[in-house]
């Protein structure tokens, strides 16, 4: 098995004895902005857990770092900044595209977008597509391909026609349909079903349904208002039909509804506060 050093857990240590050392001079000091002033020390410093080299060329010479990144989540090991560094670093691309796969630990295929981002190299657009849809897929990585999918009409069309049929459509799906200039109503058909999928969405799905604009919207979530039962839902879904042109003339009582009564205490403290001022 390959020997594999958690640097981070070096760092942890090489802070705790820091602290140990000068406990009582301490009193006055910012202890986050000591972490990182440490930690700029921290990278510089040899030590013998790294065979005499410091954390930030501890990689630099090393051969293979794919398959040492793979034995880290084999092992269960982090991965340092100067560890991705190093993947940034070396001539790696084509193995790690091989990596870009449902079957990739989520946390690693995280570092695998950030790496290859970072080399300018370009994800297939279908691979990401079968990422989005995948049941396997983790929200974090389907995010993270929503920032960069190169989204040309071909691809939006594709996203299109997989959303429609698809009983895996994730919040990014949604947030890359949602910003579409282009007016489809198989769109405004997947937003509205994957809103009233997400009940306990209801703020983050109203958002799409606004962001992409389309009045048609307005009658599923008129509905939808007069059938929640909480008050920030409520006011997530007014605001989403006032966003599309509609209006809701009936206002509901939500006096007995905890978030409500919270949300006015705080709002009637913030207004103490300024007339104190």
């Amino acid at each position: 098995m390959m020997e594999l050093i958690d640097i981070d857990s070096l760092f942890k240590g090489y802070v705790t004895q820091y602290l140990i050392k000068n406990k009582g001079s301490l009193q006055n000091v910012d202890i986050d902005a000591k972490k990182e002033e440490l930690y700029s020390e921290f990278a510089v410093c040899a030590f013998k857990e790294l065979d005499g080299l410091t954390p930030s060329t501890y990689y630099a010479d090393k051969k293979g770092l794919v398959e040492l990144l793979k034995a880290h989540f084999e092992q269960n090991v982090p991965v340092s900044d100067y560890f991705i560094d190093a993947l940034i670093s070396e001539d790696n691309a084509d193995d790690l595209l091989m990596l870009v796969d449902e079957n990739s630990p989520s946390n690693m295929l995280l570092i695998i977008i950030e790496v290859l981002s970072a080399k300018n190299t370009k994800i297939d657009d279908n691979r990401l597509i079968e990422l989005l849809f995948s049941a396997k897929t983790s929200d974090e990585v389907k995010d993270e391909i929503a920032e960069i999918i190169a989204l040309d009409e071909n691809t939006v069309k594709d996203i299109i026609d997989k959303a429609y049929s698809s009983d895996c459509v994730s919040g990014a799906v949604c947030q890359i349909l949602s910003r579409q200039n282009v007016r489809d109503s198989r769109i405004v058909e997947i937003l509205i079903r994957e809103f009233k999928k997400n009940p306990k969405k209801i703020p983050e799905y109203c958002s799409y349904i606004a962001s992409y604009g389309d009045e048609s919207a307005l009658p599923a979530l008129y509905d939808a208002e007069q059938k929640t039962r909480n008050y920030v839902d409520n006011k997530e879904i007014v605001i989403a039909i006032e966003a599309l042109g509609g209006e809701v003339t009936k206002k509901r009582n939500f006096t007995k509804d905890r978030d409500y009564k919270t949300i006015k205490e705080a709002s009637q403290n913030e207004r103490k506060t300024e007339d104190d001022i």
